[in-house]
Formats: C-alpha cells, sequence, structure tokens
C-alpha cells in the first residue's frame, strides 16, 4: 500500500497521542512488509523450543543419559543466542525501515537487512548489557523503596497498623515502577540507534539514547501508558483467554496439549502482529527526539516546503 510520505511527516515536537497515532499510521501504511519482517523474528525465537522438544522427549524416555543431555545443552544455547541475535536484529529492522519513510529515505526490507546484518551479535550484546543495567537499578530502587516505605510504616502504624502496612506496600511498588520505567525510558531507544546511525557501537548507542532523551523520559512514559493500552485488547486475546480452558482441562491429556499448542501459536501471532506498532512508535520516538535536540525536524520541514 502506497502512502504520501507527507501524511506520516510530524512538524514539531510531538505530544503522547500524536507519538502513537503517527506510529500505528506509519504501521498500517507498510502493513505486510512490517509483519513478515516481524513473523521472521518470532521464527527465529520459536526455532530453539522446537529443537528442545526432541531433547525432552528422548530424555523422558531414557534414551538420551543425562550426561549426553549435558554435552548437547551449549551446543543449545549458543543456537539460542543466535537465534535470539536475529530476533532483535529483526526488531530493529521495523524501526529502521520506519525511521527511513519518515525523513523520506525509504528502504526495502532487503535493502535494510543487508546493513543490519553484520551487526548480529551488537543487537544481542546491546540487550545483555541493557538488561544488567536494568537489573542494577531494579536492585537500587528496591533499597530506596524499602527504606521509604519502611519509615513511612512505622510512622503510619502508629496511627493505624493495617493502614500503614498497605500503604507503605503500594508506596514501595510505585517507587520500584516508577522508576524501572523512567530508567528504561532512557535507554529505550538504543537498538534503532545501533540501527540507524551507521557508526553507533553498542556502549556508545546507550550514552546516545540517555542524552537523547533526557528531557523526555517522562513523555516517553506516557508513550508506554498508551501503547500499552492500545495494544493491550490483543494481548488478552492471544495470550491471556486462550489460557483459560487449560485449567479446566486435565494435565497431560491429548485434549490438554493441543489446546496449549494452540496458544502457545496465538500468542506467538499476538506478538508477531504487535511488534511493529511497538517499532514503529519507537522510530517515530528517535525522529521527534533528534528532532527536538538535533533540529531534525527544520530539514523535514524545508523537505515539505513547496
Amino acid at each position: 500500500m502506497s502512502i504520501n510520505p507527507s501524511s506520516l511527516k510530524p512538524i514539531g515536537p510531538l505530544s503522547v497521542g500524536n507519538v502513537v497515532s503517527t506510529g500505528l499510521r506509519l504501521y498500517r501504511s507498510h502493513l505486510k512488509p512490517y509483519f513478515s519482517v516481524a513473523l521472521f523474528a518470532t521464527l527465529w525465537v520459536v526455532l530453539p523450543f522446537v529443537l528442545i522438544i526432541p531433547l525432552v522427549f528422548l530424555f523422558v524416555s531414557q534414551t538420551l543419559g543425562f550426561s549426553t543431555l549435558w554435552l548437547i545443552m551449549p551446543l543449545w544455547l549458543v543456537i539460542f543466542c543466535y537465534c535470539f541475535s536475529q530476533y532483535l536484529t529483526n526488531s530493529a529492522l521495523i524501526s529502521r525501515l520506519g525511521f527511513g519513510e519518515l525523513i523520506d529515505k525509504p528502504e526495502t526490507v532487503n535493502m535494510g537487512r543487508s546493513q543490519l546484518n553484520s551487526r548480529n551479535w551488537s543487537f544481542l550484546f546491546q540487550a545483555i548489557l541493557v538488561g544488567l543495567l536494568l537489573l542494577a537499578f531494579y536492585i537500587i530502587c528496591g533499597i530506596v523503596a524499602l527504606i521509604v516505605a519502611g519509615i513511612l510504616g512505622v510512622v503510619l502504624s502508629l496511627i493505624n497498623p493495617t493502614f500503614g502496612t498497605m500503604i507503605s506496600v503500594i508506596i514501595a511498588v510505585f517507587i520500584v515502577l516508577i522508576g524501572l520505567s523512567w530508567f528504561y525510558s532512557r535507554l529505550w531507544l538504543v537498538e534503532v540507534i545501533l540501527a540507524v546511525e551507521e557508526e553507533s557501537q553498542v556502549i556508545p548507542s546507550i550514552g546516545r539514547s540517555w542524552e537523547l532523551t533526557q528531557t523526555s523520559a517522562f513523555r516517553i512514559q506516557g508513550v508506554f501508558l498508551v501503547t500499552f493500552l492500545v495494544t493491550l485488547p490483543i494481548v488478552l486475546i492471544t495470550s491471556y483467554l486462550p489460557q483459560i480452558p487449560l485449567s479446566y482441562m486435565e494435565q497431560g491429556s491429548t485434549t490438554y496439549w493441543t489446546l496449549y499448542i494452540i496458544s502457545l501459536v496465538l500468542s506467538f501471532a499476538g506478538g508477531a502482529v504487535i511488534m511493529p506498532f511497538w517499532q514503529a512508535i519507537k522510530a517515530v520516538v528517535y525522529y521527534d527526539v533528534r528532532s527536538r535536540r538535533e533540529g531534525l525536524g527544520l530539514q523535514l520541514r524545508d523537505w515539505q516546503s513547496p
């Protein structure tokens, strides 16, 4: 489906609603290529789990010994890491394609993939590093939350012990959630930067994301919330509702495993539908923060001038 590129060009800083609506239009206008990339990425991440099924079967049937299994698992782990790197690369590819549309430098899927194939392992190392940073910050938030909630709980318990406990727990959870979402919003663009900026590297891309989102963290949190609400119906239908019948089935029965496999397929399909939307949103946010900090929007306004 072809569209007028100018209909996707955001002029100036975008509100949360405009970011989400622009991302939705971007995805809808390129539904087939974006979804095909997302489906390809999903198949990559499913592959190692498909490969482990015969290993489990052979182990349960005692055809495969425990010592042999331990020798095979490192190979499976290498396969998993490679497949996950492919998943991350294809996910970032969608954002690269979206950003190309926004700046009127469109690429085909094959063109974009050829630019990113050499960075497969970089996306994996970047994801691991970001995960470790999030874990470290989670620990810090947890410590702060415990201290604040503990002090508040002691003070409020003098008035009403039950009320004090309830409030302290709510405050602790609030601190952790808000803190983590703020920190993650500062690192949210790392994969887009690595995918779009040709000279970027793993560690500098993290610093680059931190710099670009310096004044936009809370707005990005708003984008998180709105995008989550938009995609929630699909998540409920594909991931949670299919799990309900399983609770009424006898575990281990043929019907149970049939429904379980169907629920897994629906869950992965739902993920493939949602992924391009999130990645398109990232492309729009990346464009927007660069417009704010580097004047990219002025360049696009000149492009749009008659």
